[in-house]
């Protein structure tokens, strides 16, 4: 049986001031069979020298501009890809060491195709804890709840591939679109319940952006969905009460320095 080998897609575009301690995050795992793909905006800070002083072959250096968009690039990246299995890791984002590991023995025990884990978001001074404790996530939960972070998934590569493909232009919640469109295949999501994913709340951070990001869920819910008004606003409610804690811890850490 071939041995299993996780490709890690990491979009960079002036990354420096995080992109060294991500990459750490991926030498440290436990789980040593992986190759890391990097696709760069063409970044005008050290983020290239910065990867290249790790001299490393594992890791991939690829060229996007960054107009195509963060969809487009992590498509790219899967398409550059070898291995059976995708992880997603953004570049100012942390692993646990045994995340890889840990996932994938998951995954293989279960038999599944597609899961993610537990998080935590980091601020300056604190954190908050992602609190979902649903095993399985389908597309009817998924609608109303956003417990997925991008750099806590592990998918197999025929899964998203051509999902990728298709929804691969510029949009801002791409990541919500592709887990949508898995789960539409009857390919529901397992949560690991382990806290094996940080992510790293920066001044760019672009999920600070409420008004944005819920506007683009709207094309998402109307456009490619075909969902009717009332439902789009009832999910709206949902989404607003059951991420009120996340919403309010990030305005503190945002407008406060919290």
């Amino acid at each position: 049986m071939k041995k299993d080998l996780i490709s890690i897609i990491v979009p960079t575009l002036n990354a420096s001031s995080t992109i060294k301690s991500t990459l750490k995050s991926v030498l440290n795992q436990t789980f040593k069979n992986w190759e890391v793909i990097i696709i760069d905006g063409y970044s005008t800070d050290r983020t290239i020298s910065i990867i290249k002083k790790f001299n490393n072959k594992k890791f991939k250096i690829y060229f996007l501009n960054k107009k195509k968009g963060l969809a487009e690039a992590r498509y790219t990246g899967i398409k550059k890809s070898k291995g059976n299995y995708i992880a997603f890791l953004d570049a100012d984002d942390l692993w646990n060491r045994n995340k890889l590991k840990y996932q994938l023995n998951f995954m293989k025990s279960k038999q599944i195709k597609f899961s993610a884990t537990k998080f935590s978001i980091l601020s300056k001074t604190s954190k908050f804890n992602s609190d979902t404790n649903i095993e399985r996530i389908n597309y009817d939960y998924f609608l109303y709840n956003r417990p997925i972070c991008n750099s806590s998934v592990l998918i197999e590569k025929k899964l998203i591939l051509n999902i990728a493909r298709k929804h691969r232009y510029n949009i801002y919640a791409e990541d919500y679109l592709w887990w949508l469109e898995v789960m539409k295949k009857k390919v529901d999501c397992y949560l690991i319940k382990e806290n094996l994913t940080n992510i790293r709340l920066s001044n760019d951070n672009r999920s600070k952006n409420f008004i944005k990001n819920f506007k683009d869920l709207y094309f998402i819910y109307k456009k490619i969905n075909k969902l009717s008004y009332f439902k789009i606003i009832k999910i709206y409610l949902f989404l607003v009460k059951n991420s009120f804690n996340k919403i309010i811890f990030k305005i503190r850490a945002i407008y406060l320095n919290y």
